[in-house]
């Protein structure tokens, strides 16, 4: 069997799934492909091609969909349906990833993520798809014994995907699973439509459901009554046994299925060396270290009125005015302030500190880069993340937050501490500056 519904940690609070335990269980039942399908998104798709095919483990590149009937409608009561999408090939892989980036459209959201089954059509070129679980369309119908519903439905993705259309039974032994798993396989047989078998797994092992219930309870994607009853990682003979009032010939076929669309689906992930835009250096300038210098030592004599060349005040007649708070941080009043000619020690410290890590690690055309466009955001008066504990993005108009002011840490910009590992050999200087998910074009 091939697990083709397996949720990682990467459905936020919904799945405690990570890559180093999923190869140990598929190894312990083995099994050689799993597909990974997250909710409405991809984001763990290179993090686990990667290591799943370093571990001889067959990647299939997968998503769990939200389809609506109308996206101009945006009402709780109208739930979108669950539809499992798997990628045959590298046009399916960009189809995928198109349908994901228009879900998630703030047009297009609405709790979840959401595409139409017209967006569907238009990118079903490469994929292939299941009915999904109890949420699924296909289901909902059968749950509520409208069969003649199901069967439109299964009509209208039969003739868009053909023999890419399954219909999902799931191995979970509860009441309502097991009504709907008998309506499927005959729901299957009269429209002559091909079954798989998954577990919809959220945790690795039976016992971890405990774990996976405390985790989610309030989970962004955990659907109302959601109980996580076999959502683990199972063994074909574990299915068996919870399938085992279905008759085994159709059981068998069902796990069959899954191995045939693991043969179909081909996708490998179009890694590459990390490509980091540059940027244009002024002629005046030899190289970026002596512009951003520059560019800092304006800093130091417009924002501080720091002279750094001769490490004084660069207008001794200038003060600056500081507004007085209490301890409740209601305005008490305003000071005229210079800083004392420790504080400018402290800043120049600081500096040097900061500029010779950032040359060190290769990071100075980083933040010229983000110099390059962070300064139209600064005039607008904005500023966010990690940056902001940094004084040269401080001085180089990339931030408008004096770090030390604020008492902010360089530390939380970039791993400092990472500096002796990089000079020893023992990690290189991509994996400093390009984060997995930005290794894909």
């Amino acid at each position: 069997m091939v697990h083709l519904h397996v949720h990682s940690m990467y459905s936020l609070r919904d799945s405690i799934i990570k890559p180093d335990d999923l190869i140990v269980r598929l190894k312990e039942i083995g099994q050689t492909a799993v597909a990974i399908t997250d909710h409405g998104s991809s984001l763990g798709g290179v993090s686990f091609y990667k290591i799943l095919k370093e571990n001889g483990i067959k990647y299939i590149h997968g998503c769990e969909m939200y389809v609506c009937d109308n996206l101009e409608v945006k009402d709780k009561a109208q739930k979108p349906y669950h539809l499992i999408v798997l990628c045959k090939n590298d046009v399916g892989r960009k189809n995928l990833n198109r349908l994901i980036s228009l879900s998630n459209r703030r047009e297009n959201m609405y709790g979840k993520p959401r595409i139409d089954f017209q967006m569907l059509k238009e990118y079903s070129e490469g994929l292939l798809v299941s009915s999904a679980c109890i949420a699924g369309e296909v289901s909902r119908h059968l749950m509520q014994d409208d069969f003649q519903g199901a069967e439109m439905v299964v009509s209208r993705y039969k003739e868009l995907f053909g023999e890419d259309y399954y219909l999902e039974i799931q191995s979970h032994n509860t009441a309502e699973q097991i009504s709907l798993n008998r309506k499927l396989v005959q729901l299957a047989q009269k429209m002559d439509v091909p079954l798989i078998v998954t577990s919809d797994a959220h945790h690795v092992w039976e016992q971890d459901r405990d774990y996976q219930v405390k985790y989610a309870f309030d989970g962004a994607y955990k659907e109302d009554g959601e109980g996580y009853v076999d959502c683990f990682v199972q063994s074909e003979d574990e299915v068996r046994e919870r399938l085992s009032y279905l008759e085994p010939d159709c059981v068998e076929q069902m796990i069959a299925n899954t191995h045939a669309i693991a043969d179909k689906c081909n996708v490998e992930m179009p890694l590459s060396a990390p490509i980091m835009p540059t940027v244009t250096i002024p002629p005046e300038y030899a190289n970026s270290y002596e512009w951003l210098q520059s560019l800092c030592k304006d800093g130091f004599r417009t924002k501080l009125n720091i002279n750094y060349d001769t490490k004084t005040l660069a207008d001794p007649s200038r003060f600056e005015v500081r507004k007085l708070y209490d301890e409740n941080w209601e305005e008490i009043g305003e000071e005229r302030y210079q800083l004392s000619r420790e504080e400018i020690r402290t800043y120049i410290d600081r500096y040097e500190y900061e500029m010779d890590s950032l040359h060190r690690m290769g990071f100075v055309d980083y933040i010229l880069l983000v110099y390059s466009y962070a300064n139209v955001a600064t005039r607008r008066g904005i500023a966010r993340g990690s940056g902001g504990g940094s004084l040269v993005c401080y001085l180089s108009n990339i931030t408008d937050i004096d770090p030390i002011e604020h008492g902010l840490y360089f530390e939380r910009f970039i791993d400092v501490g990472a500096l002796s590992l990089l000079e020893k050999g023992e990690i290189s200087a991509k994996e400093l500056k390009i984060p997995d998910c930005c290794q894909m074009q």
